[in-house]
């Protein structure tokens, strides 16, 4: 993995984390909004520039991760998010102010050395396995040259097909 797609990577756990976290603060904020003036709390959250702002991120880091799955096996990609737990459970207590015990961190802890087990025990791999070679974006070409030269008189040739 080059340091541009961990970057791209890193970026939308981080993006992630961040939305979850700024959901969370317009969340409450809209609960008291509601209480304080009797609308109904989904309401008070549609209009909440915290809850817009968050969903806004959150579309970011579906940019982010798009880009990532185009380039990443999903199978290393997607333990990345398990950074996104520490990075909300450390968020939560420290930004949020959220109760957490020794349990919490414990779990976390576990998820992040499976990530650590997951990156370092990871295949090496040069190619998506789902990008075709070369040699078989040729022989479809080559299959389609074929189908053409085989038709017979007065038919109509169908357009070549993309390999699969």
């Amino acid at each position: 993995m080059t340091l541009g797609k961990l970057a791209v990577l890193l970026t939308a756990v981080a993006l992630a984390a961040t939305g979850q976290l700024v959901l969370k603060h317009g969340m409450v904020e809209a609960q008291d909004t509601s209480r304080g003036s009797d609308r109904s709390l989904l309401l008070a959250a549609a209009s909440s520039p915290w809850i817009i702002g968050g969903l806004m991120i959150f579309a970011a880091s579906a940019v982010a991760w798009l880009l990532t799955l185009a380039r990443i096996p999903l199978s290393v990609a997607y333990p990345f998010n398990a950074l996104g737990y520490v990075a909300i459970l450390l968020a939560s207590a420290l930004v949020l102010h959220e109760r957490t015990n020794l349990w919490m961190w414990l779990g976390t802890l576990l998820v992040g050395a499976g990530l650590v087990l997951i990156v370092v025990m990871a295949p090496a791999s040069s190619a998506s396995p789902v990008t075709p070679t070369h040699a078989q974006e040729k022989a479809a070409t080559i299959s389609a040259a074929d189908a053409q030269t085989a038709l017979e008189p007065g038919s109509t040739p169908l357009p070549p097909r993309r390999a699969r």
